[in-house]
């Protein structure tokens, strides 16, 4: 994982009709992480408020475009943006929302097990007796300032994040998660770079 530095991202967020009510959204810190499964690489980025766990954004390829979903739980709100590439980072350009509210939310059964040097296995269960094992989540972590767990979680279980219930109650970096099934290494999720970031974003008020 490269060190931590400073970047300064320009964002030019395309909305018509931009009113003085409209909705800003703050970033400052980016996280970047490499997800391999069997089908090949994904690059996926999570950018968020260390300051404000209830929003946070994620840039993801889609038939080689990128897109950026921008969660609000703060008003239930999921915000869509096509992604350019620009010298300074990237812009946004606003098409579409929809209500968090309206997401079927399932129901986790899980555990933590702390292993020595920061390692720490994430469980998952078919199960409410925590009997029947779905699979594990092997990570590695580093001590953080504030709780990054949840930018793991986006960007691990992306498109999906919003239907699992997973908490970590601790500051923790998750800079590798490897998952394992029926003794087998399903996915690796490695972060490849940590940021500090000056990103604010504009939707509309409705």
């Amino acid at each position: 994982m490269k060190s931590v530095n400073l970047l300064i991202i320009l964002i030019c967020v395309m909305v018509c009709g931009q009113k003085p009510q409209d909705k800003i959204f703050i970033f400052n810190t980016s996280l970047d992480y490499i997800k391999q499964t069997k089908k090949g690489k994904e690059n996926i980025i999570v950018l968020i408020n260390s300051a404000n766990p209830n929003y946070y954004l994620i840039i993801s390829e889609h038939e080689n475009k990128l897109f950026a979903d921008l969660k609000s739980f703060e008003n239930q709100k999921d915000y869509f943006f096509s992604v350019t590439k620009n010298i300074n980072g990237f812009d946004f350009i606003y098409f579409n929302s929809s209500n968090l509210s309206k997401l079927s939310k399932g129901q986790d059964y899980y555990n933590f097990d702390k292993i020595e040097n920061n390692k720490i296995d994430l469980k998952i269960y078919a199960n409410k007796n925590l009997k029947k094992l779905s699979c594990i989540h092997h990570l590695k972590t580093i001590p953080s300032n504030f709780p990054l767990f949840y930018a793991f979680k986006a960007a691990m279980f992306f498109p999906l994040e919003d239907e699992t219930n997973v908490f970590f109650p601790e500051s923790i970096l998750v800079t590798e998660s490897q998952i394992e099934f029926k003794n087998e290494i399903l996915t690796t999720l490695t972060l490849r770079e940590l940021k500090k970031i000056e990103v604010e974003i504009k939707v509309p008020s409705n």
